[in-house]
């Protein structure tokens, strides 16, 4: 590469990282930088530094690219800087009014930086090829006008006729000069009147412009236009030349194809020289173009992929700061991408996840954790990520691919309650169907063994007899947990009740075992009928007062209450036993647990308030306790009225 004087380059973007980037990738190409973060403080740079180039992005605050290119234009500054528009891929409309405005090139974000730096070369190679033809220019004035003056007092007309052809004579042998050593191809033409009409007459070309010509320069000078270039590169040059002249304003023509099977791509200026001359640029970019039209459709592809992804895909700096996310963030997580986008890749995880989270990304690349979702609840996410690297060991980037394991994390955690639920149910059955049968066996063994009075022998009756009924209870409750845990294989028989009628069926036998206990009914007289299954509800309030009594070892007051509440029976059963602890509070319903498991003389397999929840909530009920430790407990359930219109019927 040629080395290029230093030009001024200007670069205008709001974004400081952008600014910084193309500020070092430039100053290492030799030029010189100025920065402007809006669209008032480029024009006053502009006004002050004068630049050769303009990276002019069209998103800007205070004045976007386009006004400022609009208002370059209308102060006639377009001709002495050259305008590259930096924009977006579905920005081509501004791109567009751009151009008319005096913009000469444009580039896409994100931004590929080697094409940039071409494209920016490109203009400071023109610019310094128009610049260095004008001082030679002004040289050669000055030398005319010295040979002028010497000869002016022999004979003033034959010396200006002298002068002139000695001058077009110069300025074709400086042309030729200027150009010969130009990186891309330069022509220069000359305007001759003809027979019939004016036509332009190739007087300078550089060997990089046989590429165009096909013949080497030398045997082409002196042609026309239509006599030398292809007439595919642009059909309209004769007459564009014509007005460069005229008006003196360059004109870009972007980029022009021409070619048979093997189209080429140029980009042309057209500029105007002294002595009636244009001067014109063309860059073969037919690779870099084809090289660009495939890293677009390559990046079309990967972004079609990534918007069609279920997983999520994500892009961060060093930092975790996002700079891309996939349109499936908006499906997983809620959020948009847009809305994602400059924050911490880390902000959402659970703060109790964070640290390993940071930790994995920085080793393993694979972990599990839980995230934040858009309205607030917490899934979980399972991420792969790894670092990205550009030329060095350095890492620039990391990419992170995300997937929602929610349902698998709570199939996991179901199938370990499973497991618990299985050993906690292997380890009670065989407690406590143990004991009743070792009686039943014991008692029984004794009876065949031998003969027994009457009285002892109906006594050991009587207890296997017990035994054998404890024995169904345990089993019953067994069946029932898995009934109706399961739903579909109970069906309740609903039907208007009598809750007062109910509990004073069910209270006898329980207060006739507790004669230290004394029972108190409030309130259950008056209530209305409540819409229930009478076996189900009765088993709810056995189970209830049974473990009142149970857990009140000491006697005292059982009170049974009951009050009308938004349509429902709010049904209580309040104890002076031993309460409990918050602790116990929060396991109370679950299976097999018992909120006083450490006292062996209560006997239970710790599933009849399990049971007794799951027919509440079959009646489209709720149940909850309140409870003190040392003080009692107190059990509320509420039943739906059989009035009530607007129950749906449990199933």
């Amino acid at each position: 590469m040629n080395e290029i004087p230093s030009t001024l380059v200007l670069i205008v973007d709001d974004d400081p990282g952008i600014r910084a980037l193309l500020r070092r990738v430039l100053s290492q190409d030799g030029y010189l930088i100025a920065e402007a973060e809006d669209g008032e403080q480029a024009l006053e740079l502009c006004e002050r530094l004068q630049p050769a180039i303009i990276l002019l992005d069209i998103m800007l605050p205070r004045l976007d690219g386009i006004e400022v290119c609009r208002t370059l234009h209308a102060q006639g500054r377009t001709e002495d800087c050259a305008i590259l528009m930096i924009t977006s891929m579905s920005d081509e409309q501004s791109v567009d009014r751009a151009f008319e405005l005096g913009a000469v090139d444009y580039i896409r974000k994100p931004l590929n930086l080697p094409v940039l730096r071409q494209r920016v070369r490109h203009l400071a190679v023109g610019k310094q090829a128009q610049e260095a033809v004008k001082k030679a220019h002004d040289e050669l004035e000055e030398r005319v006008v010295q040979r002028t003056t010497e000869l002016k007092a022999a004979n003033e007309v034959l010396q200006h006729e002298i002068a002139e052809r000695q001058r077009a004579e110069e300025s074709v042998r400086l042309y030729a000069d200027v150009v010969r050593n130009m990186p891309i191809s330069i022509l220069v033409w000359q305007l001759a009147e003809g027979d019939d009409a004016p036509f332009f007459r190739l007087v300078a070309a550089n060997p990089s412009a046989e590429k165009i010509l096909g013949l080497p320069a030398a045997e082409l000078i002196g042609k026309t236009i239509s006599e030398t270039l292809p007439a595919g590169l642009h059909s309209d040059l004769p007459a564009i030349a014509a007005e460069v002249i005229r008006t003196g304003q360059a004109r870009d023509l972007g980029a022009v194809q021409y070619g048979g099977e093997d189209v080429h791509t140029f980009l042309v200026s057209v500029f105007a020289l002294p002595d009636r001359c244009v001067g014109i640029t063309a860059e073969d970019v037919t690779t870099r173009r084809r090289m660009e039209n495939a890293l677009y459709r390559s990046e079309q592809q990967l972004r079609r992929i990534t918007d069609n992804m279920l997983d999520i895909i994500c892009q961060t700096d060093v930092d975790g700061n996002i700079q891309f996310a996939s349109p499936s963030c908006w499906d997983v997580l809620g959020y948009t991408p847009d809305s994602l986008r400059g924050q911490s890749i880390y902000a959402r995880v659970h703060p109790d996840d964070l640290a390993m989270v940071i930790d994995a990304i920085q080793t393993t690349g694979r972990v599990e954790y839980r995230y934040q979702h858009a309205d607030g609840h917490y899934l979980w996410l399972e991420t792969l990520s790894n670092f990205l690297f550009e030329g060095d060991a350095v890492p620039q980037g990391i990419i992170f691919a995300s997937r929602e394991i929610t349902k698998r994390k709570q199939a996991e955690w179901e199938l370990k309650e499973l497991n618990r639920l299985k050993t906690e149910f292997l380890t009670t059955a065989a407690h406590e169907l143990r004991t009743p049968l070792t009686s039943i066996r014991g008692f029984s063994e004794l009876l065949l063994a031998r003969e027994w009075p009457p009285d002892r022998r109906q006594r050991y009756l009587h207890m296997i007899h017990e035994q054998a009924n404890h024995l169904g209870v345990l089993i019953d409750d067994l069946l029932d947990i898995s009934r109706l845990e399961a739903k579909r294989a109970l069906t309740l028989a609903l039907e208007p009740i009598n809750v007062f009628d109910l509990v004073e069926r069910i209270l006898p036998p329980i207060v006739e075992a507790a004669p230290t206990h004394e029972v108190e009914i409030e309130g259950l007289q008056d209530c209305p009928p409540v819409l229930a299954d009478p076996m189900r509800l009765g088993q709810v309030i056995q189970n209830l007062v049974a473990n009142a009594v149970k857990y009140s070892p000491n006697g005292g007051k059982i009170t049974i209450r009951g009050r009308i509440v938004d349509s429902c029976l709010e049904f209580s059963i309040q104890d002076r036993g031993i309460g409990m602890t918050a602790e116990q509070r929060a396991h109370l319903f679950e299976k097999f647990y018992r909120a006083d498991g450490s006292n062996n003389a209560v006997q239970g397999t710790g599933l009849g308030l399990s049971i007794s929840k799951l027919i509440v909530e079959l009646h489209h009920g709720q149940i909850w306790a309140e409870s003190e430790y040392g003080i009692g407990s107190t059990f509320f359930f509420t039943i739906p009225l059989a009035a009530s219109q607007d129950q749906p019927s449990p199933h």
